[in-house]
Formats: C-alpha cells, structure tokens, sequence
C-alpha cells in the first residue's frame, strides 16, 4: 500500500478519541503535520493582518502629528478605537486571503432561542467578573501596576462614539474573524484544536497583559459556542454584551467611588447588583453545564487529542504570533 493510499484510508477512519486501528504511524504523522502546517497558515493570516493593523495606525498618528491634528484628538482612546476598526475593515479581504489554501469546513447553521441565548450570555458574566476580582488583586499586591483595560479606559469618552466602535463594530470584525474564519477552517482537524486556535489568537491579538486570562477563557466559550451551533449572529451578540457591560462598569464605577446622592450614583448601584445577580445565576449554569460539554469525534482530518497542544502551539506561524503580542504587551507596559 503506497503512502497516498495509506493517508486516504486514515482520513477515512480518523476519530478524535485516539487512532484508529487503520490509522499506521506514517499517516498519522503526516496528519499532524498536515494540521501543523495548517494552523500555522491561518495564525500567519491574522498575524498579518495584526501587524498591518498596527502599521497603520502608528502611521495615522505619524500622519496626524505631522498635519497638526490636536494632541487631546490624538491621544483620545475612542478615536483611536474608531481609526483601528476602520484600518479592520478596510484589510479584512487581505487577512481572507492569506488564509485562502486552508479552505473551511461547511456546517449547517442551528437557531438559538431566547432562552438558549439567555443561558450563554448568563455564563459568560462570571469570566469577567473572576478576572476582574483578580485585576483588582494584582493592582493591589503589584507595585506601579497600572495596565488598564482600553473599554474602561473608552468609557471616559464620549458614550456614542464608545458604544459604536467597541460594542458594535469591533465584535462583528472580531467574530468574523476569530471564530467564523478561524473555527470554520481548522475544524478540519478536530473542534478542540479550532477552538483552541482561536480563543488563542482571538487572546493574543489584544496586546494587554491586563486582558489576556479573561479574553482566552471567553475566547474558549465562544468558540464552543460557534461550534455547536455555527450560528454567528450568536457569538457576536454575545461578544456586544459582554462589552457594553465593561463599557458601562466603566461609567458607573466613578460614581460609586464617589457616592453622592445622586440619580446617577443610584442608577450604578442598581447596574451593580443587577450585574451581581446575574453573575450568580451564571456560576450556578457553569456548574449545571459544565459536564455537558461535547466535543464531536468526526473531524475530516481528526488528529489525535494527545497533540492538540502541539499542533496548535508547535508551528511558526503561532510563534510568530507570540512573540508579536509579547512585544504589544510589552509596549503598553512601557507607555503605563
């Protein structure tokens, strides 16, 4: 049996719980490599597309300087927001480009109902809510730690302008990207390795240390999400609400700082104990749910679960990656 013959059967029989007995040693390496090479293909999509992203707007702000645009215009987090989604935008075709030989695995689209919508958005809050308990720690224990969360840090400037790039436009690029081009093309090799791909990049991509944890671990939710019901007008409705909470967490927080009898100050605390509610209800269909998770066995070119991890991690596009939202990280840390 030549090499070619052995590879379709393995194709033909690969489940995600382990090898198959027809799956030999050469084709199975051949898969991982094959999976390798293609994780590393979609990762070096969206690192372009990042890196470009970037390009762009340091040039818009070279560019700004230059032409004597105001500093307080410059400097704005909601105009550089906006400037950033619009460079989003205009290179989504490129980052579609560069990921074109990976081709996407085709799944019918399931509905979502109300409730079922209720329930993922329920159990998104407590993600937010441990990571932010957790901020608060670092900044507490950490001297001079004071890497901020850019929607917090939006929330200071002007509400619609706010609103329309973080809460409308960036989780429909970024939905679009991370989990409807990502996911849909490196399910091929199995849901796990898609979804850790994803939340990975979607992760990394944010270049702040200060987001990191929390933007994986939603990354991991919506991912599982979008694979189970490849539905992705959900995930970015999800995506919307999780960041209108931490813009509006952002304006109602100085008013309870800094408690003053006033409708306001009133209104937050009423955000606030709603939100808590919620996030209580949310652990409670964590703990429900969480041994409901399944993740299906029947990926075209299913790779072994045992080198997820090096597959999704082990590639030079990944790496590549890495070390780009290091050096982001790093950045921002310099500029605190």
């Amino acid at each position: 049996m030549t090499t070619s013959q052995r590879l379709q059967r393995a194709r033909r029989g690969a489940q995600y719980g382990g090898d198959p007995p027809s799956l030999d040693a050469v084709a199975r390496r051949m898969r991982i490599k094959t999976a390798q090479i293609g994780v590393s293909k979609v990762s070096f999509g969206v690192l372009l597309f990042c890196v470009l992203m970037q390009t762009g707007v340091t040039l818009g702000m070279i560019i700004g300087k230059i032409s004597g645009v105001p500093t307080a215009m410059l400097t704005s987090p909601a105009v550089g927001i906006i400037f950033q989604d619009v460079i989003m935008v205009a290179l989504l075709p490129l980052a579609v480009l560069a990921m074109r030989s990976v081709q996407p695995v085709a799944v019918p689209r399931s509905l979502v109902h109300a409730s079922q919508f209720l329930r993922y958005a329920l159990m998104i809050l407590p993600i937010s809510f441990l990571f932010d308990t957790v901020r608060q720690f670092v900044i507490g224990v950490v001297p001079n730690y004071n890497v901020q969360n850019p929607l917090t840090s939006m929330s200071r400037s002007s509400v619609l302008v706010t609103i329309f790039a973080s809460v409308i436009v960036g989780p429909i690029i970024e939905e679009w990207i991370y989990r409807k081009q990502v996911i849909s093309r490196l399910r091929r090799f199995g849901e796990t390795p898609a979804i850790l791909a994803s939340a990975a990049l979607f992760s990394l991509m944010h270049g702040n240390i200060n987001q990191v944890l929390d933007t994986f671990c939603a990354g991991l939710i919506l991912g599982y999400i979008y694979v189970r019901t490849n539905n992705l007008l959900c995930v970015i409705a999800l995506h919307m609400i999780n960041n209108l909470n931490s813009v509006v967490g952002g304006y109602a927080e100085p008013y309870i700082k800094s408690f003053n009898g006033s409708f306001a100050a009133y209104a937050s605390i009423t955000y606030y104990l709603l939100i808590a509610l919620a996030t209580a209800a949310g652990f409670v269909l964590l703990a429900l749910n969480i041994r409901k998770v399944v993740l299906h066995h029947d990926a075209p070119e299913q790779i072994p679960q045992h080198t997820v991890g090096r597959v999704v991690f082990g590639n030079v596009g990944m790496i590549l990656f890495v070390i780009f939202s290091v050096l982001l990280m790093l950045t921002s840390l310099t500029q605190t």
